[in-house]
């Protein structure tokens, strides 16, 4: 029975967005009047159905343009000018609806009116409060079973203003058990409606059971809710909740309201600005740090936002505010790695007396610190990095020769090779690399040392070369030292061997059909569709780990552009048939143009390479939207 309905879900919920398929025939059928055309028509028409015909192109032609408040507006106009029995009111009125760009109660009372088949989360984000009846009432129905709980969230989140005591009640009235992500959204929900309904003890209560769990990221922003809602009812104590709030998720999207609020005492207090220093550090508040130090903030916070300049490529600010915390604070904590970072900045400047003079003093004071060993490589670096490829030669074979376990050993080994190579001295550099290629397997700059190895073997008349470059070429077709290598070569470039099989066929084939995907999978697809990815994915994990892998949702995957999850199951997938060619749409799952209409309009616009794009996506998120790292990088593309 359930399956049933999640399935009438799915089809209820699929005119929510305005996918591809839509806008075309939007277009399409704008394209039949030309904008006098409809204003002609609508001038010249003797009925309803004439006028709500001119006024419906003339939203689609809207549309078009770009004003979709206009077309909603327009398209609403035209619905309600034909009779509540005619079959083209619905269409309207839902065409209206997916193009409204805010609430609209009139428009959403009337679809909810009409015979239209209509998303109850459109109703909802249309009408708002204004339907709260309508749709508490639809709560109660057995037809809405497989999405009640999300309804309710949604629903209790636009009653948290005026209404929070129906919205904890609508809270505490989800049985069903969520996923991770429904979970976390109802708690805070339900915390925050607690605090606005005159009850903060039960949320405290809440928020001290999230603690106790080791939620860390729900419980700051809870305590980022409870610090405002002191801070609105005029009570103590909200600063010290918006600072925990900062150190329990340094990365969270709320900081920026909190910073507000916070901006003028941290300004005017030391203690507090060293106790949020590493939190914004760690959480990408780079420029709001940066701010606090060029205030006067305490040591630490100085020493912190110099290295955001360092980290940013502003490297002469960075020298500034490095050199001013040596002079303030000559002997302070932070001064050993302000005085290396001072020497690194000005090497990355083209100061390179200066900075070899600096680093030099960073051995001199501190000989014991756990960074010594790395002094070789940094040296060698600043040299390198400003062309004087000979002088960084005894450098990086010290790095190696001395410190062969520290985590820069394979770097300047490698960059020994180079400096050997730039320097002209080939027959040296050859044997570096054959002792780099076979001594380094894991480091990430094999693919070059082969590369390179082959091409000197090459032009000092050793065939061998040949045999270093075939093997870099086989190991790692995709590689850019592989594309180097054709290119030197003189053969064509690589391309995948991509068979027209369609994976459904191809995993028959192999014995791995795929198994009827689970109403998680159902109701994950129609969240999608209902712009709730984040709970989305909370309910295609749990069908997941029914089936057993995200492999076994792999063609429902690549069938409703699950981007999120479609990488993961086509690496799964990926060597059933080593041996064998992979059909054209298990690469297109590992490598998917995902949220192309936004992505190829944003480069068109800046002629930026949309590939590029989506291969920064695929490196950084793996298409996860909704990603973050504890050094402040966000989003798709994790840019800080």
């Amino acid at each position: 029975m359930r399956a049933a309905i999640v399935l009438f879900l799915v089809a209820l919920v699929a005119p929510a967005a305005v996918p591809a398929a839509v806008t075309d025939a939007l277009v399409s059928m704008a394209d039949e009047y030309s904008r006098e055309a409809a204003l002609e028509l609508y001038t010249s028409a003797t009925t309803c159905a004439e006028r709500s015909a001119a006024l419906a192109a003339l939203g689609r032609l809207a549309h078009q343009e770009g004003d979709a408040t206009s077309a909603a507006r327009l398209l609403l106009r035209a619905a309600l000018l034909l009779e509540t029995t005619d079959p083209g009111r619905p269409e309207l009125l839902l065409e209206a609806a997916q193009l409204s760009p805010r609430p609209n109660a009139v428009l959403a009372r009337t679809l909810l009116n009409s015979d239209a088949d209509v998303s109850p989360f459109l109703l909802l984000r249309l009408g708002g409060s204004a339907l709260r009846r309508e749709l508490l009432s639809l709560l109660a129905e057995e037809s809405l079973y497989a999405c009640r709980d999300y309804l309710a969230l949604e629903l209790a989140d636009s009653l948290m203003l005026d209404f929070p005591d129906q919205s904890v009640e609508i809270l505490t009235s989800i049985e069903e058990e969520l996923p991770a992500e429904g979970r976390a959204e109802r708690d805070r929900l339900l915390h925050e409606a607690s605090l606005r309904s005159g009850h903060p003890e039960e949320a405290r209560a809440l928020l001290f059971e999230v603690e106790a769990e080791g939620d860390s990221q729900l419980a700051a922003l809870m305590r980022h809710d409870l610090g405002i809602w002191l801070r609105d009812s005029g009570a103590q104590g909200w600063e010290n909740e918006l600072l925990r709030s900062f150190e329990l998720w340094p990365a969270a999207h709320v900081h920026a309201r909190a910073f507000e609020l916070l901006g003028p005492l941290l300004m005017a207090d030391s203690s507090l600005a060293a106790r949020v220093a590493d939190p914004f550090y760690s959480g990408g508040l780079w420029n709001e740090l940066y701010e606090m130090a060029l205030m006067g903030g305490p040591s630490h916070l100085t020493y912190l936002a110099a290295r955001t300049r360092d980290r940013l490529g502003f490297y002469d600010q960075a020298i500034l505010m490095l050199r001013g915390y040596l002079e303030r604070w000559p002997d302070g904590p932070d001064a050993p790695l302000a005085t290396l970072y001072l020497g690194i900045d000005l090497g990355r400047a083209g100061r390179v007396d200066e900075a070899l003079a600096t680093l030099d003093q960073f051995e001199e004071r501190w000989p014991t610190n756990s960074r010594i060993g790395n002094l070789p490589w940094y040296r060698g670096s600043v040299l390198f990095d400003n062309g004087l490829y000979e002088q960084s030669i005894p450098h990086f074979r010290e790095s190696v020769s001395r410190y062969a376990y520290n985590v820069t050993a394979d770097d300047a080994h490698f960059y020994l090779c180079l400096a050997l190579i730039n320097s002209g001295r080939g027959s040296e550099a050859t044997a570096e690399l054959r002792g780099f290629v076979s001594r380094w397997t894991r480091s990430v700059y094999r693919d070059s040392g082969r590369y390179w190895l082959g091409r000197l073997l090459l032009e000092q008349g050793d065939p061998t070369g040949q045999a270093f470059l075939q093997d870099l070429l086989e190991d790692s077709p995709e590689s850019f030292p592989a594309v180097c290598a054709r290119q030197y070569l003189g053969v064509p470039a690589w391309e995948p061997t991509v068979t027209d099989e369609s994976l459904s066929d191809w995993l028959q084939r192999l014995g791995r059909e795929q198994p009827e995907p689970t109403e998680s999978a159902l109701l994950g697809v129609a969240l999608i569709r209902e712009g709730h990815r984040g709970w989305a994915i909370g309910e295609l994990r749990e069908a997941e780990e029914e089936l057993g892998s995200s492999a076994s949702l792999a063609c429902f995957y690549l069938e409703n552009q699950v981007w999120e999850r479609m990488p993961s199951a086509a690496w799964r997938l990926w060597s059933l048939d080593p041996e064998g060619s992979r059909p054209r749409e298990l690469w297109e799952m590992r490598y998917p143009l995902a949220w192309a209409d936004i992505v190829e309009p944003v480069c068109a616009e800046y002629g930026f390479d949309p590939l590029l794009l989506w291969a920064i996506m695929k490196q950084e998120s793996a298409f996860q939207p909704e990603c973050f790292s504890w050094a402040g990088a966000r989003g798709l593309i994790q840019m800080i």
